[in-house]
C-alpha cells in the first residue's frame, strides 16, 4: 500500500527497462550496422565482428553518457553518432556523418522490431486507466526511436500520453521534463507515482520533483543495489519486481 497522503491519481513509466527490455537494443544496433555496411556496398558482419562493434559502441558511449548527464538536455542521437562512428571504425566500416538520420532510423525500426512489453504490463496500464488514473510514458529517448516502439506496443492504447526528453526539451534526472509531465496529465506531483528501472535517472529525478518514486528490477531480471551509503535522493519510495505489482500498490 502507498504510504498515507493523498490518493494517486496518476502513474508515469519510464520506457525502456520498465515497460519493455532494453534487450531490443540488440536487434536495432543489428540493423544499423547491416545497413551501414549497405550503404558501403559490403557483406553484413558476421556475429563475431558485431559483438566487437557492440562493445566497442557501448565503451565508447558510457563515457559520453555520463557526460551528458549533467547537462539539462541532450539527444541521444549526438552520443550514438560518435559512439557508433567510433565502433565502425574499430570493425574496418568507413563513416560518413552524412549518413547519421538514415542509420538512427534503421536503428529504432531494429528496435521496434525487437521490442516486446515486459509481462503484465500490458494489463496493468489497461486496469490503471479503467479505474481512471491517468498514465504516461516519460521517456530520455529521442523521438526516433522511441515513436517506432511506442507504435509497436501500442503505447496509444495502453497510457493516455507518451512524453520525450526531445519533446520536453528536458532530460531526465532534471526538473523539467516531470513539471510538463504533470501539467499534461492535470496532477499534482504528491499524488504521482513514477515508474522507473534506473536509479540516477528515474529515482532521483522523481524523488526531487517531488513525485512518488518506484523502482522497478522486472527488466533487470534481479535486484538493484543501490550505491553504498545512497543518498535520500537516491532512495525510492517503492521498490516492485513487476508492472502488475502497481495494481496492488495503489489500491
Amino acid at each position: 500500500m502507498v504510504a498515507s497522503g493523498k490518493p494517486i491519481r496518476c502513474v508515469l513509466f519510464d520506457a525502456g527497462g520498465t515497460l519493455f527490455s532494453e534487450d531490443a537494443m540488440v536487434p536495432g544496433a543489428k540493423a544499423l550496422v547491416a545497413r551501414l555496411a549497405q550503404l558501403q556496398g559490403r557483406v553484413s558482419p558476421n556475429s563475431e565482428t558485431f559483438a566487437t562493434w557492440a562493445a566497442a559502441a557501448f565503451g565508447s558511449l558510457r563515457p559520453r553518457l555520463a557526460e551528458a548527464m549533467s547537462q539539462d538536455f541532450y539527444l541521444f542521437a549526438s552520443l550514438f553518432q560518435a559512439a557508433w562512428a567510433d565502433a565502425s571504425r574499430a570493425i574496418g566500416l568507413g563513416w560518413d556523418d552524412a549518413w547519421c538520420d538514415e542509420l538512427y532510423s534503421a536503428f529504432g525500426a531494429g528496435c521496434a522490431r525487437g521490442a516486446s512489453l515486459v509481462p503484465g504490463a500490458g494489463e496493468a496500464c489497461r486496469q490503471l486507466r479503467a479505474s481512471g488514473i491517468v498514465t504516461g510514458v516519460v521517456s530520455n529517448m529521442d523521438d526516433v526511436q522511441l515513436a517506432p516502439i511506442g507504435h509497436a506496443l501500442g503505447f496509444a492504447t495502453l497510457v493516455d500520453f507518451v512524453l520525450s526528453s526531445e519533446q520536453a526539451r528536458s532530460c531526465k534526472p532534471h526538473g523539467a521534463i516531470f513539471q510538463q509531465a504533470l501539467a499534461r496529465a492535470a496532477c499534482a506531483a504528491d499524488e504521482t507515482l513514477y515508474v522507473g528501472d534506473m536509479v540516477a535517472h528515474d529515482v532521483v529525478g522523481a524523488n526531487r520533483a517531488g513525485l512518488r518514486s518506484v523502482l522497478t528490477t522486472q527488466a533487470a531480471m534481479g535486484k538493484i543495489e543501490l550505491p553504498h551509503g545512497a543518498s535520500l535522493d537516491e532512495v525510492p519510495d517503492h521498490t516492485i519486481t513487476s508492472i502488475d505489482q502497481l495494481l496492488e500498490l495503489i489500491s
